[in-house]
Protein backbone atom coordinates (compact mmCIF):
# COMPACT_ATOMS: atom_id res chain seq x y z
CA UNK A 1 0.00 0.00 0.00
CA UNK A 2 0.93 3.33 -0.75
CA UNK A 3 1.27 5.86 1.96
CA UNK A 4 -0.57 9.07 1.59
CA UNK A 5 1.11 12.12 2.93
CA UNK A 6 -1.56 13.98 4.90
CA UNK A 7 0.78 16.60 6.20
CA UNK A 8 0.17 19.24 3.51
CA UNK A 9 -3.55 18.71 3.78
CA UNK A 10 -3.41 19.20 7.55
CA UNK A 11 -1.28 22.28 7.16
CA UNK A 12 -3.73 23.66 4.64
CA UNK A 13 -6.63 22.80 6.96
CA UNK A 14 -4.83 24.44 9.91
CA UNK A 15 -4.13 27.54 7.79
CA UNK A 16 -7.83 27.71 6.88
CA UNK A 17 -8.81 27.40 10.56
CA UNK A 18 -6.31 30.09 11.51
CA UNK A 19 -7.56 32.30 8.67
CA UNK A 20 -11.19 31.76 9.71
CA UNK A 21 -10.26 32.47 13.32
CA UNK A 22 -8.45 35.66 12.27
CA UNK A 23 -11.40 36.74 10.11
CA UNK A 24 -13.88 36.05 12.91
CA UNK A 25 -11.63 37.76 15.41
CA UNK A 26 -11.18 40.81 13.10
CA UNK A 27 -14.91 40.90 12.39
CA UNK A 28 -15.83 40.72 16.07
CA UNK A 29 -13.13 43.27 16.94
CA UNK A 30 -14.32 45.57 14.15
CA UNK A 31 -17.91 45.14 15.29
CA UNK A 32 -16.96 45.99 18.89
CA UNK A 33 -14.87 48.97 17.70
CA UNK A 34 -17.82 50.29 15.70
CA UNK A 35 -20.08 49.65 18.69
CA UNK A 36 -17.60 51.48 20.95
CA UNK A 37 -17.47 54.46 18.56
CA UNK A 38 -21.27 54.59 18.36
CA UNK A 39 -21.49 54.46 22.18
CA UNK A 40 -18.90 57.25 22.42
CA UNK A 41 -20.86 59.41 19.95
CA UNK A 42 -24.10 58.76 21.83
CA UNK A 43 -22.49 59.60 25.18
CA UNK A 44 -20.96 62.81 23.76
CA UNK A 45 -24.37 63.78 22.34
CA UNK A 46 -26.01 63.08 25.71
CA UNK A 47 -23.40 65.23 27.48
CA UNK A 48 -23.96 68.08 24.99
CA UNK A 49 -27.71 67.73 25.45
CA UNK A 50 -27.31 67.84 29.25
CA UNK A 51 -25.08 70.92 28.98
CA UNK A 52 -27.63 72.66 26.75
CA UNK A 53 -30.39 71.71 29.19
CA UNK A 54 -28.35 73.05 32.11
CA UNK A 55 -27.64 76.30 30.23
CA UNK A 56 -31.34 76.65 29.47
CA UNK A 57 -32.24 75.99 33.12
CA UNK A 58 -29.65 78.55 34.32
CA UNK A 59 -31.08 81.09 31.89
CA UNK A 60 -34.60 80.42 33.16
CA UNK A 61 -33.43 80.66 36.79
CA UNK A 62 -31.80 83.99 35.96
CA UNK A 63 -35.05 85.24 34.41
CA UNK A 64 -37.14 83.90 37.26
CA UNK A 65 -34.87 85.40 39.93
CA UNK A 66 -35.15 88.83 38.30
CA UNK A 67 -38.93 88.40 38.11
CA UNK A 68 -39.01 87.31 41.76
CA UNK A 69 -37.12 90.49 42.68
CA UNK A 70 -39.63 92.51 40.67
CA UNK A 71 -42.51 90.71 42.40
CA UNK A 72 -41.01 91.37 45.83
CA UNK A 73 -40.59 95.02 44.91
CA UNK A 74 -44.18 95.16 43.68
CA UNK A 75 -45.42 93.46 46.88
CA UNK A 76 -43.54 96.01 48.96
CA UNK A 77 -45.05 98.83 46.89
CA UNK A 78 -48.49 97.24 47.24
CA UNK A 79 -48.05 97.01 51.01
CA UNK A 80 -46.95 100.64 51.12
CA UNK A 81 -49.95 101.67 49.01
CA UNK A 82 -52.30 99.68 51.25
CA UNK A 83 -50.88 101.51 54.26
CA UNK A 84 -51.38 104.84 52.48
CA UNK A 85 -54.95 103.90 51.55
CA UNK A 86 -55.64 102.79 55.13
CA UNK A 87 -54.20 106.04 56.48
CA UNK A 88 -56.27 108.01 53.98
CA UNK A 89 -59.41 106.14 55.01
CA UNK A 90 -58.72 106.84 58.68
CA UNK A 91 -58.02 110.49 57.90
CA UNK A 92 -61.17 110.63 55.79
CA UNK A 93 -63.22 109.25 58.70
CA UNK A 94 -61.63 111.77 61.04
CA UNK A 95 -62.36 114.61 58.64
CA UNK A 96 -65.97 113.42 58.39
CA UNK A 97 -66.16 113.42 62.20
CA UNK A 98 -64.69 116.91 62.30
CA UNK A 99 -67.11 118.16 59.65
CA UNK A 100 -69.97 116.64 61.60
CA UNK A 101 -68.69 118.23 64.80
CA UNK A 102 -68.27 121.65 63.19
CA UNK A 103 -71.71 121.44 61.57
CA UNK A 104 -73.26 120.61 64.94
CA UNK A 105 -71.08 123.19 66.67
CA UNK A 106 -72.65 126.03 64.73
CA UNK A 107 -76.02 125.12 66.22
CA UNK A 108 -74.57 125.01 69.76
CA UNK A 109 -72.97 128.43 69.59
CA UNK A 110 -75.04 131.28 70.98
CA UNK A 111 -74.48 135.03 70.68
CA UNK A 112 -72.73 134.93 74.07
CA UNK A 113 -70.40 132.11 72.98
CA UNK A 114 -68.09 132.26 69.97
CA UNK A 115 -65.07 130.50 68.52
CA UNK A 116 -61.81 132.42 68.32
CA UNK A 117 -59.62 129.72 66.77
CA UNK A 118 -59.98 126.19 65.38
CA UNK A 119 -56.87 124.08 64.83
CA UNK A 120 -56.63 120.51 63.63
CA UNK A 121 -53.60 118.32 64.28
CA UNK A 122 -54.67 114.71 63.82
CA UNK A 123 -56.13 113.21 65.97
CA UNK A 124 -56.83 116.43 67.90
CA UNK A 125 -59.21 119.27 67.13
CA UNK A 126 -58.52 122.29 69.30
CA UNK A 127 -61.05 125.06 69.88
CA UNK A 128 -60.25 128.32 71.60
CA UNK A 129 -63.55 129.93 72.50
CA UNK A 130 -64.90 132.92 74.36
CA UNK A 131 -67.95 132.91 76.60
CA UNK A 132 -69.60 135.95 78.12
CA UNK A 133 -70.44 134.06 81.29
CA UNK A 134 -69.42 130.96 83.16
CA UNK A 135 -72.98 129.72 82.82
CA UNK A 136 -72.60 129.65 79.00
CA UNK A 137 -69.29 127.82 79.37
CA UNK A 138 -70.74 125.15 81.67
CA UNK A 139 -73.82 124.69 79.46
CA UNK A 140 -71.66 124.36 76.33
CA UNK A 141 -69.38 121.88 78.11
CA UNK A 142 -72.33 119.71 79.20
CA UNK A 143 -73.93 119.74 75.75
CA UNK A 144 -70.66 118.93 73.98
CA UNK A 145 -69.90 116.03 76.32
CA UNK A 146 -73.41 114.60 76.10
CA UNK A 147 -73.84 114.86 72.30
CA UNK A 148 -70.41 113.64 71.21
CA UNK A 149 -68.75 110.44 72.20
CA UNK A 150 -65.19 111.79 72.08
CA UNK A 151 -62.65 112.41 74.78
CA UNK A 152 -62.51 116.16 75.48
CA UNK A 153 -59.93 118.11 77.48
CA UNK A 154 -61.02 121.42 78.95
CA UNK A 155 -58.89 124.33 80.12
CA UNK A 156 -59.97 127.82 81.16
CA UNK A 157 -57.43 130.29 79.82
CA UNK A 158 -58.64 133.65 81.15
CA UNK A 159 -61.49 134.57 83.42
CA UNK A 160 -62.57 138.15 84.02
CA UNK A 161 -64.58 138.51 87.23
CA UNK A 162 -67.00 135.74 86.35
CA UNK A 163 -68.36 137.82 83.49
CA UNK A 164 -66.23 136.67 80.56
CA UNK A 165 -63.86 133.81 80.07
CA UNK A 166 -61.68 132.31 77.37
CA UNK A 167 -61.42 128.56 77.35
CA UNK A 168 -59.72 125.81 75.44
CA UNK A 169 -61.41 122.57 74.37
CA UNK A 170 -59.35 119.81 72.81
CA UNK A 171 -61.39 117.05 71.21
CA UNK A 172 -59.51 113.78 70.69
CA UNK A 173 -60.62 111.57 67.81
CA UNK A 174 -59.44 108.04 68.40
CA UNK A 175 -58.39 105.92 65.44
CA UNK A 176 -60.76 103.14 64.51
Amino acid sequence: MKQINLLPWREHKNKLKIRRLAIVWLTVSGFFLILLLIAKIIIIQQIKHCQLTNDHIYFQIKNISSRIKELKKLKDEEKELRNIVKTNQINHRQIKKIQDLINRLQYLITPDLFVRLIEFYPPYLSLIMHANSEKEYVLFKQILQSKFNYKIRWLILNQFQNLQLDFFAQIIFTKE
